[in-house]
């Protein structure tokens, strides 16, 4: 069983009870890397990188559908990928700022990438079982528990069978107080949500009984979605906010 790794904090900007940071989990720092080098080809940046995957060299095989859970809303299923290589492409972009599953912040759509494992995949599957940004990934080839963990797996081999998990989205009304909304935020490079790290005691979110927790993502502010930027300027020039919030499944859930 791979441990929980430590979110360790980063030099924060701090407005009253909220901040935001965009450091390291654990020992190794997130990369930061240019939106337009998102799907990038080899050479635009070095091995290890967590947000990006080195260029594909051949054709991959068809991947294909394995067990899949549907509780009311919840979809739960595992999605098996066949890169053409090792350091071969997915086809996606993964967040890693949650120590404990990767969330799927963006799926390639160009045409040149129709042949990546994900969007093969995709094309085989039904609807309810195709991979989707906002999907957390919770486990790789059966380790689960540790986005570090799961990243070396999909960085190096080339067979994936990836356990998907379906987050389920829900509002929540927020007034600040004057202490802010006494949330703790952090987001990673090149993000499109805000990951709430901790809600303080006595601060207005949790004075309201507000339907928010620890690893809730925030995929909206006010009707604003964007980059993690907009969302933070939009949230901190509003004194009360609407958001929709995307909360992560337990990374022990698992498919039978």
């Amino acid at each position: 069983k791979v441990a929980r790794l430590p979110i360790v904090p980063a030099p924060a900007c701090r407005r009253g009870m909220w901040w935001c940071c965009c450091d390291a989990i654990d020992e190794n720092p997130m990369h930061v890397v240019p939106a337009s080098a998102m799907f990038a080809e080899a050479g635009d940046a070095g091995r290890g990188e967590t947000w990006l995957e080195p260029e594909h060299r051949c054709q991959p095989s068809m991947p294909s559908i394995s067990s899949q859970e549907t509780k009311g809303r919840e979809v739960l299923f595992t999605a098996h990928l066949t890169k053409a290589s090792p350091d071969g492409l997915c086809g996606w972009r993964l967040d890693p700022s949650d120590p404990l599953v990767l969330h799927i912040s963006q799926i390639s759509e160009l045409r040149r990438d129709s042949h990546l494992p994900v969007q093969r995949y995709n094309d085989e599957a039904p609807n309810e079982l195709r991979i989707r940004v906002g999907d957390y990934v919770i486990a790789v080839n059966g380790v689960s528990g540790s986005t570090m963990a799961m990243q070396r797996i999909l960085q190096t081999e080339a067979e994936l069978a990836v356990a998907v998990h379906r987050g389920k989205t829900h509002k929540v009304m927020l007034k600040k107080n004057a202490s802010g909304a006494g949330i703790h935020l952090r987001f990673a490079p090149n993000s499109r949500t805000l990951l709430i790290e901790d809600i303080l005691a006595g601060g207005a979110a949790d004075e309201c009984g507000a339907d928010l927790r620890a690893r809730d993502r925030i995929i909206a502010v006010n009707g604003v979605t964007g980059p993690s930027d907009v969302l933070l300027r939009t949230f901190k020039d509003s004194e009360e906010v609407e958001l929709i919030v995307s909360r992560a499944p337990e990374s022990s859930a698992t498919v039978a």
